[in-house]
């Protein structure tokens, strides 16, 4: 339900700040192409086995010109496919912070870092997020986190029992608490936090003590200590982020509930809207509902897309350090579709 009211609130956002014509429709009408997962699995470097040490992730070349040229096909009338093709750029190359790698003469990079991936977990997202920052590739959280984890237990009855503190629909849920309490916090972390799952394999990643004072301060003040619940939680997401089926659901949870609507809203102007518009805004709206609407009143009624890109990213970055260095990544989608163009 919570995740219905989102989708309802970004067509209701875009709707109340653009033009009356706006119809935002997201409803799929097939499941994500599994060539298009395939291809993110590949970039990911991700297998059965993997871990949250993930870093240095580049979609290939020739992935992104396939999808461009799917696109281009009809552009009128896109298939679901040709849509999901466009949200994987945005959720890969801007939410993500992945790169490209180029065989032949790369274009320029907007980020102005070569098309090169994040280096480590403290940078982008990571299909095997759960150790720091949120959950898989989105690095879900709240509501979001709560779908995934329902979906573990729906495919792994035996997590039903450990996730019921995390997935009470009475009950708010939130990540960085979580992990805070889970030891973090304490004196002297790396003797608390619980670097074993439930049956005993070590947690193959480094942010044991990835944290400090200020993160302490907002998401554990009183120093809450519950190192069980933490080990829980990571336990059952690796289990989950190792199943390529929850890593296809990840992706189209997000493609529908942020990327599907986002696109339509832009897309279905009586005068349509540009897709590097709407490249734009689904980042935006990823780091939060409020933020959608800013960066849509600050682009008022301009009709000139770039223009109306430009305001809507000199709104986000503002003076947020994070946010201004989002920037030239948030141009990423925009430069591989023109450069197949």
């Amino acid at each position: 339900m919570v995740g219905f009211l989102r989708r309802e609130f970004i067509g209701f956002v875009l709707a109340s700040v653009l033009p009356a014509d706006l119809a935002a429709s997201s409803v799929r009408q097939t499941p994500i192409d599994p060539d298009l997962v395939q291809g993110i699995l590949e970039a990911g470097k991700w297998t059965s086995s993997s871990d949250d040490n993930g870093g240095g992730e580049q979609l290939r070349e020739e992935f992104i010109k396939t999808i461009v040229e799917n696109y281009k096909k009809d552009k009128v009338n896109p298939s679901q496919k040709a849509i999901d093709g466009l949200g994987v750029l945005v959720l890969m190359l801007s939410v993500g912070e992945w790169g490209v790698s180029w065989k032949g003469k790369m274009p320029d990079d907007p980020a102005r870092d070569r098309w090169l991936g994040p280096k480590t977990i403290m940078q982008g997202k990571h299909l095997m997020s759960y150790a720091l920052g949120g959950i898989g590739i989105p690095h879900l959280d709240v509501d979001g986190a709560q779908r995934f984890l329902r979906e573990v237990g729906r495919r792994y009855p035996a997590a039903v029992a450990d996730l019921a503190a995390f997935t009470d629909r009475q009950t708010s849920f939130h990540y960085d608490r979580v992990r805070a309490a889970g030891g973090l916090c304490a004196a002297n972390p790396r003797s608390v936090v619980i670097m074993s799952d439930l049956d005993g394999k070590p947690f193959d990643h480094g942010a044991v003590t990835y944290g400090g004072a200020k993160y302490c301060q907002r998401f554990n003040l009183n120093r809450k200590l519950n190192a069980r619940q933490w080990q829980t939680l990571r336990h059952w997401c690796r289990i989950g982020l190792r199943d390529k089926a929850i890593q296809a659901w990840v992706i189209q949870d997000w493609l529908d509930r942020v990327w599907m609507p986002t696109y339509h809203s832009v897309m279905n102007r009586r005068a349509p809207g540009s897709v590097l518009e709407a490249f734009v805004l689904a980042r935006i709206v990823n780091t939060s509902n409020g933020a959608l609407k800013k960066a849509l009143e600050a682009a008022g009624q301009t009709s000139d897309p770039e223009s109306r890109i430009e305001a809507e990213l000199a709104n986000y970055a503002g003076k947020n350090q994070t946010h201004i260095g989002r920037v030239g990544l948030m141009r990423r989608p925009g430069a591989v579709v023109d450069h197949f163009s």
